[in-house]
């Protein structure tokens, strides 16, 4: 290969070693991996290649290559059950050209789609199948008073998240976890506060030590320790939230797992067992957590009493009281570690994006403190102060709007044929979704819905003009953060909690800036990821 620069090909054994979350090297590229995918980067590395024959040596080219055939047979065989809605790449070539659009420009294609076909359906090639998208207020409506047994989202979340790959059959079939949160996090939402407020003044004080200088600090990084110990508090208590391996364990693990699932999303379904063997690592983050966990839950169940007024007031207490006196420690810790991942990440991006605006904009900072320090002189630090605090609120659900987690959601995953109320035929296995991120930067629903409005949400009468409530916890058919119906996102109260109380305390505690402009967000398929290295200044007040 003279002449050519040598680029590196992992074998499949450096490759999964390289991206062990316990093994050192990780670290330093979590964040690469992150926004990266891995059998796109081996292709850009073939790109380089001399001959033919050098790719066909490689067994990741022939994986890739298994890959692509598979993607076009898929899309051949259920595009034809489809051939009545509209799609982008309708023919084979076109599909895998439409598949790489997807990846790296999903919401401007899931737009361009929702200006074509406003009042109906289209579909746009996502790996191994086509999604059917909608955006008409009614068809949103329709999708979710579905029942399950016909549009199903557990199906799809399934497919989304990959989650057979990373928990037990049982835990997927009984999630008595998400009921849990739904209920017990939510009711105890007064009684915790004060445990949650104590946790994020001594992690902003760690983690953010900033004094009379201006500190710089990556965002991401300083945030994420920040959230885990405070939201590990009402999840594993206390000593246990603040152990900075404990802390690491989780943020690795959530690291972990978002990593595996865009590597699996790209494989087959008969590569999938192979693929999980070499690029998941949850059992092991998995079984480090059931050490930290097995003295504590074998403390607890020593004097396991239901009506103990004296007992931990925390999700784990929570859950042993679901499964009974015979807990098993390793459910347990899976249930746990599955509660973890998924609110850390989502936590930590959304709030980022915040950090960001809060740092752009310093008027914007000192008009919400000064509504906070107004607030906390009547009512203190409580829970009854934050839900008063419309700026703090109206802030976050601006920056939810402007910045969803994902360009589509509500998922569905059609058990059986259903009809839409225009005559729309959806066949058994059609995967189906909303276009969310085109639906919150819709005109006709949001006046200069590109600019971002910090107290669009801030009327004191806390409604629109049709009447309806506009907190950021409130589920409306244009404001999709948090999906609609039953199966909205059963820890919105908490999370929403945690935000509005962390926002609150920055402000009051931090001078903030940013030394260039706003960093900017990074599409990677239907999923908005925050700059990752992006630095944010703090002086303490």
């Amino acid at each position: 290969m003279s002449g050519v620069k040598e680029w590196p090909i992992f074998s499949m054994l450096e490759l999964r070693l390289w991206c062990d979350p316990y093994n050192d090297s990780y670290t330093k590229y979590c964040d690469t991996l992150m926004i990266h995918f891995p059998m796109v980067a081996q292709l850009s590395f073939f790109i380089m290649l001399d001959t033919l024959a050098d790719l066909i040596d490689k067994p990741a080219f022939q994986i890739a290559v298994v890959c692509i055939i598979t993607s076009l047979i898929a899309s051949h065989c259920s595009g034809r059950q489809l051939s009545h809605i509209p799609a982008f790449g309708s023919s084979r070539v076109l599909f895998f050209m439409g598949v790489i659009e997807f990846m790296f420009n999903a919401p401007e294609l899931v737009r361009r789609g929702c200006n074509k076909y406003p009042n109906g359906f289209f579909r746009v090639p996502r790996f191994f199948r086509w999604v059917v998208i909608v955006q008409k207020t009614e068809f949103i409506q329709e999708i979710w008073k579905a029942p399950d047994e016909v549009l199903s989202f557990d199906d799809a979340s399934v497919e989304l998240f990959q989650s057979e790959w990373f928990f037990d059959k049982d835990t997927l079939e009984n999630p008595y976890h998400f009921t849990t949160v739904r209920t017990h996090f939510t009711k105890n939402l007064r009684s915790i506060f004060l445990a949650l407020h104590g946790e994020y003044i001594a992690s902003l004080n760690k983690y953010i030590p900033a004094g009379q200088d201006w500190l710089k600090l990556n965002a991401m990084d300083a945030i994420a320790p920040i959230l885990c110990r405070a939201s590990n508090r009402i999840i594993v208590g206390s000593p246990l939230c603040q152990d900075p391996d404990w802390i690491n364990l989780n943020i690795r693990f959530a690291t972990d797992v978002m990593v595996a699932v865009r590597t699996l999303q790209m494989v087959p379904s008969f590569l999938k067992p192979l693929a999980s063997a070499l690029f998941t690592n949850t059992a092991a983050g998995m079984a480090r957590g059931a050490h930290y966990l097995q003295p504590l839950i074998a403390q607890r169940q020593k004097g396991f009493d239901e009506n103990d007024i004296d007992k931990p007031n925390d999700f784990l207490t929570w859950l042993m009281e679901a499964q009974g006196k015979d807990c098993n420690v390793y459910e347990l810790t899976e249930r746990i570690f599955d509660i973890n991942s998924a609110g850390l990440h989502s936590t930590r991006v959304t709030f980022c994006r915040v950090l960001y605006y809060l740092a752009e904009y310093p008027e914007y900072a000192a008009e919400i403190r000064e509504e906070v320090e107004n607030i906390v002189k009547q009512e203190g630090w409580t829970y009854a102060a934050i839900t008063k605090m419309v700026k703090v609120d109206s802030f976050i659900k601006e920056s939810q709007r402007l910045n969803t987690i994902r360009c589509i959601s509500m998922p569905r995953i059609a058990r059986q044929p259903f009809t839409f109320s225009d005559g729309t035929h959806i066949p058994v296995g059609t995967y189906i979704t909303v276009a969310t991120h085109a639906i919150h930067t819709d005109g006709s629903r949001y006046s200069n819905p590109f600019s971002f409005e910090p107290f669009r949400f801030a009327d004191k009468t806390r409604k629109d003009n049709k009447g309806r409530k506009l907190e950021m916890t409130a589920t409306q058919t244009d404001s999709l953060t948090w999906g609609l119906g039953p199966h909205a996102c059963p820890a919105r109260f908490f999370v929403a909690t945690q935000l509005k109380l962390l926002l609150a305390l920055m402000v009051v505690m931090y001078d903030m800036k940013l030394e260039g402009p706003r960093p900017t967000n990074t599409w990677l398929v239907d999923e908005c990821l925050p700059d990752m290295h992006a630095e944010v200044l703090f002086r303490h007040r």
